[in-house]
């Protein structure tokens, strides 16, 4: 299949961090020298993300059940190409919702937050300093927040 023929291309290379690093200056270092479609390239490159995340977690369910063909060395590792395999629990949480002490605290937080949200909704509108009285009855200057941004490039892909 040719799409398969992609992956199997890479097996000449180094499957490490360094390397994966190296291979994404060499990318970049290609445009700065003003070589290529920039704008393309990153259109190609958001392509290919995108199709690298939604079949690594596929196939990483069908790796499950690989890896456990490998018995107890699934879970202290299996290695192929110098790359490390194991299986491991991850995403682990806790469900405390039936612990009364636990309702009341996450109800006093969420009431905390939605304090804050308030607050904050309240800063934002206001472009000079202004005075609050706090809950005690003292008098606060509050300033309005200090915005931060970050300029990027938003990529959207057609459907």
């Amino acid at each position: 299949m040719k799409t398969l023929q992609i992956i199997n291309d890479l097996e000449s290379i180094d499957l490490s961090k360094t390397n994966a690093q190296k291979m994404a200056e060499s990318i970049t270092n290609e445009f700065h020298e003003g070589n290529g479609d920039l704008l393309l390239a990153l259109a190609r490159l958001e392509f290919l993300s995108q199709v690298i995340e939604s079949a690594k977690s596929d196939l990483r369910s069908l790796a499950v059940d690989e890896l456990e063909l490998y018995g107890s060395e699934s879970k202290s590792g299996v290695t192929k190409s110098g790359v490390q395999f194991k299986i491991i629990e991850s995403g682990i949480s806790y469900d405390y919702s039936s612990n009364a002490i636990w309702n009341e605290l996450k109800k006093e937080e969420n009431q905390l937050a939605e304090k804050r949200k308030s607050f904050e909704t309240m800063a934002r509108a206001n472009k000079t300093a202004f005075t609050i009285v706090h809950d005690h009855g003292e008098i606060i200057t509050c300033h309005p927040p200090i915005k931060s941004s970050k300029t990027t490039v938003q990529i959207s892909l057609p459907k």
